[in-house]
């Protein structure tokens, strides 16, 4: 359905290169899905975005959660308070930064299942109102 996907890892491998294949798995996918990528890594005190990716004038802030088993809970299940509470941060952040306080702004998870041979991708578009 999309792009080839990497190799997956073996589950000897980091969560860090299992995070980065994930990312690499999010790129391909939103960008099949119409959205352009305007950042990656975007980096602050309180954390980092893993994607900022644009679609009109609506501004996604995308946190991506990878998995290769259910053992720890689904995809979509792995975001604490905490976390969402940064993330809000940093995408005002950003939207100040680069001057897209006018634009819609949305804070997106994508979920990545890899616990079989394909990804399996979940898509959230707004996980607050």
């Amino acid at each position: 359905m999309f792009s080839r996907a990497p190799k997956k890892v073996n589950r000897n491998n980091s969560n860090q290169t299992l995070g980065f294949q994930g990312e690499e798995l999010a790129v391909n996918y939103l960008k099949k899905k119409g959205f352009k990528i305007k950042k990656r890594n975007f980096r602050t005190r309180w954390g980092e975005i893993d994607i900022v990716a644009q679609k009109g004038d609506h501004t996604h802030f995308v946190e991506v959660k990878t998995r290769t088993s259910d053992a720890f809970g689904h995809p979509l299940e792995s975001l604490p308070f905490y976390r969402l509470e940064r993330l809000k941060k940093m995408a005002l952040l950003y939207a100040a930064q680069f001057s897209l306080m006018e634009n819609r702004l949305h804070l997106s998870l994508l979920g990545i299942n890899w616990a079989g041979p394909e990804p399996e991708y979940f898509f959230v578009e707004d996980i607050i109102s």
